[in-house]
């Protein structure tokens, strides 16, 4: 039977009251005995609005002939029955529930995605899964979980970010490093002054900024560069949004999904395996608190609790 890998978070109320109900009604909507569960653990809140308390998370495996489609609509019903509403993105809330994976599939539309886009970069929800499925595979990044929570978790997290050179792609990386109180002289720009080498020294953001941002000559040049470069944390594109409002930015940037291997298609994909994101540039403050995020959930202490 299909395998689904599921992620449990809640902050407001009684968040332990509250994961506790949505394991009960995930298990009486998948089986009780089709249910496996990690256990709760406590980390900060990452990314929100300001103040919030600590969230509790955990990771749930479950089998089921259900498709990931109607998986989907299980857990948001699950959501409805328990409250949940949604105003503000990354808000506290009294529960969320994330399919995270389910077997290979890759399913990029705008309101679901497998696997999940972030997953990939967030200790809380890595460290977890490393109890029930350390041996299951993202099927993005092409690499087993634990392999992600290894790799994710060194000592000096680094982030290549590419993209349009309209984007001024150099001085959103180092905004973001003055908002994380680091030095902005740890964001560089690729190829350097001196050699047009990558300078492997520097921990944090690498930037390629591109005059011709297309993946049908993007990609090839991000595999030569893989001959130069550590894999980093994660590879970051950001691309320009839509010109139409009325267009979904999923459907817009569809060629780089396909090219970066996010969903189910034949079209020529990125040769080397690691995580990966597709950060859309509609807002420059957003962008800047992505990559934020991204370098806080990598390194968020995160505590089981008994």
């Amino acid at each position: 039977m299909p395998r689904c890998l599921i992620s449990l978070g809640a902050n407001l109320g009684d968040p332990l009251a509250s994961m506790k109900q949505a394991l009960y009604w995930l298990k009486k909507s998948f089986g009780e005995s089709q249910v496996r569960e990690s256990r709760f653990y406590r980390t900060p809140a990452i990314g929100g609005p300001e103040n919030q308390q600590e969230f509790l998370n955990a990771v749930v495996a479950i089998e089921t002939a259900q498709s990931p489609w109607d998986v989907w609509h299980v857990i948001r019903d699950v959501e409805q029955r328990m409250g949940r509403t949604r105003n503000l993105r990354w808000e506290a809330r009294a529960i969320d529930i994330d399919v995270l994976l389910y077997e290979d599939q890759r399913i990029w539309t705008p309101h679901f995605k497998i696997p999940h886009p972030r997953m990939s970069m967030r200790r809380f929800v890595l460290e977890p899964a490393l109890e029930i499925a350390a041996d299951w595979i993202e099927p993005v990044s092409g690499w087993r979980i634990d392999k992600l929570f290894d790799h994710i978790t060194q000592t000096a997290p680094s982030i290549l970010v590419c993209g349009d050179a309209t984007q001024d792609i150099p001085e959103i990386t180092r905004e973001a490093l003055t908002q994380l109180s680091l030095p902005a002289s740890q964001a560089f720009s690729y190829p350097n002054q001196s050699n047009g080498l990558l300078d492997k020294s520097q921990p944090w953001f690498c930037s390629l900024p591109w005059s011709q941002f297309a993946p049908s000559l993007c990609i090839p040049a991000l595999d030569m560069l893989r001959l130069q470069f550590d894999i980093p944390r994660v590879l970051i594109v950001a691309a320009a949004p839509p010109p139409d409002i009325d267009v979904a930015w999923e459907d817009w940037l569809r060629c780089w999904a396909d090219a970066l291997g996010m969903r189910n298609s034949t079209t020529s994909k990125l040769q080397w395996q690691g995580p990966r994101y597709l950060l859309p540039m509609q807002d420059r403050q957003w962008a800047i608190h992505e990559l934020v995020a991204a370098i806080q959930a990598m390194q968020c202490p995160v505590e089981p609790i008994p």
